[in-house]
C-alpha cells in the first residue's frame, strides 16, 4: 500500500512546472463525456505547455488523474540554444 501512495505523491508533484510539454499516449478521449475530465482532457493538444493547458481552461487535478492512469505523460520542454 505504501507504493501506491508514493507513486499519487510523484504524480501530483509531476505538475509542477508549468513548463512541461503534455504528450497524449491514446488517440481518443477515455474520459466520461459531459465530465470535467472529459472537458480538460478534450483541451489537450500533443506538445502543449500545462501553462496553456491551464489558460484554456484545464483543471491540473484532471491533467493529473489522466497521468496516473497512463492517458497522458509530461516531458521536459527542450531548451532553445542559440
Amino acid at each position: 500500500m505504501a507504493s501506491k501512495k508514493q507513486e499519487t505523491k510523484t504524480t501530483r508533484n509531476t505538475v509542477t512546472s508549468t513548463d512541461m510539454i503534455i504528450i497524449k499516449d491514446v488517440k481518443t478521449n477515455p474520459r466520461t463525456e459531459g465530465t470535467w475530465g472529459h472537458f480538460s482532457f478534450s483541451l489537450i493538444k500533443n506538445g502543449m505547455k500545462v501553462s496553456k493547458f491551464i489558460e484554456l481552461g484545464g483543471r491540473t487535478k484532471d491533467l493529473r488523474w489522466d497521468i496516473s492512469k497512463g492517458h497522458c505523460h509530461l516531458e521536459q520542454a527542450k531548451s532553445k540554444s542559440k
